[in-house]
């Protein structure tokens, strides 16, 4: 499937039903996963999520959408050193299977006899789960990119956490990506021969790096993010550029994703942070967060960087949906 119509159909990804397959290959209702954990009957309120890439995209999102989840999101090999590690449910995301960061720590999870749960569309970590009598969720292959099935993704971690689905649902009504292209084609327009860093509240820091992400691997650019007010205690500094400094100033475009629910003076550094980079010759745009519930504002956003990552690969002569290097690398590391 093509990134523009993989974009176009990505509210269907919230009408995914996960189902979980036990240690036995039978299916299983979410309410009785925390029986198949060996996390001796207790639901569990307490979790990781081990995945790299798009694949761990959804946990972002899923923690911004709610910050009351006792949820690490682990980015790397093993798991994370915490004194609780015990008590989590860890959920391996692994879009391919094949990730090797994903496979090795299912495999300390499983040495350690931890309560886990795989989510994953094939490959070596599903033939693992099987083997292993892991429960696990087979993501759809429709043959897409990781960082454009984070909604399937999301459904499924909020499946396995006991989440309500109801407003996730609601998406399959409420997004409207075709609504959004001429926008994200005017945002490329704006970023064309420059080099954005994307600056959101730390409420919104998932937008921002879905951003960043999703202009690296469909639009083949460099890309950055931060979040204010941290930015304003350090990064901005390296604008304030001296004759001999202000060329490397001038490539990039600061995009401000600004939302009507972030800490008023938040709102109001996003403005004069804008302003002073004006000042000193750096060109800006802000991008307000709309939608009528915490999970539109939010896959709205993500669409809107979608479509400006999308057009950008075009304007560039690049596939939006190819990652050679990341091909690449994988081959030289093996």
């Amino acid at each position: 499937m093509s990134m523009d119509q993989a974009i176009r159909d990505f509210p269907r990804q919230f009408l995914f039903e996960p189902t979980i397959v036990g240690a036995e290959g039978g299916m299983f209702a979410r309410s009785t996963i925390h029986n198949l954990m060996g996390m001796e009957r207790r639901k569990p309120t307490k979790f990781v999520v081990a995945g790299m890439g798009g694949s761990a995209l959804a946990a972002d999102l899923l923690r911004a959408r709610h910050p009351d989840l006792d949820l690490l999101v682990h980015r790397g090999y093993l798991l994370p050193d915490c004194k609780d590690l015990d008590d989590r449910l860890i959920i391996v995301s692994s879009y391919s299977g094949n990730t090797e960061e994903a496979l090795d720590a299912y495999a300390m999870a499983i040495r350690d006899q931890m309560g886990c749960v795989v989510l994953t569309t094939g490959g070596e970590l599903l033939q693992q789960a099987r083997m292993n009598g892991t429960p696990f969720i087979a993501l759809p292959n429709t043959g897409i990119q990781p960082r454009i099935a984070i909604g399937f993704a999301t459904v499924a971690l909020a499946s396995v956490m006991g989440r309500d689905l109801a407003e996730l649902r609601g998406l399959a009504d409420a997004l409207h990506p075709d609504a959004l292209e001429s926008a994200g084609k005017r945002l490329a327009d704006i970023l064309h021969d420059r080099i954005p860093i994307v600056y959101a509240s730390a409420e919104n820091a998932a937008l921002a790096y879905t951003w960043k992400v999703t202009m690296n691997e469909t639009g083949k650019i460099p890309a950055f993010m931060n979040v204010l007010p941290e930015a304003n205690h350090n990064e901005m500094t390296g604008f304030d550029a001296t004759a001999a400094s202000e060329q490397l100033s001038s490539h990039f475009h600061c995009v401000f994703i600004t939302d009507a629910k972030d800490h008023p003076s938040v709102q109001r550094r996003m403005k004069v942070t804008a302003a002073l980079y004006a000042e000193h010759h750096i060109t800006t745009t802000a991008l307000e967060v709309n939608g009528a519930s915490r999970w539109e504002r939010l896959f709205s956003t993500v669409l809107m960087g979608n479509w400006a990552a999308y057009h950008l690969a075009l304007r560039y002569g690049a596939e939006p949906d190819a990652v050679p290097m990341v091909e690449e690398f994988k081959k030289r590391l093996a």
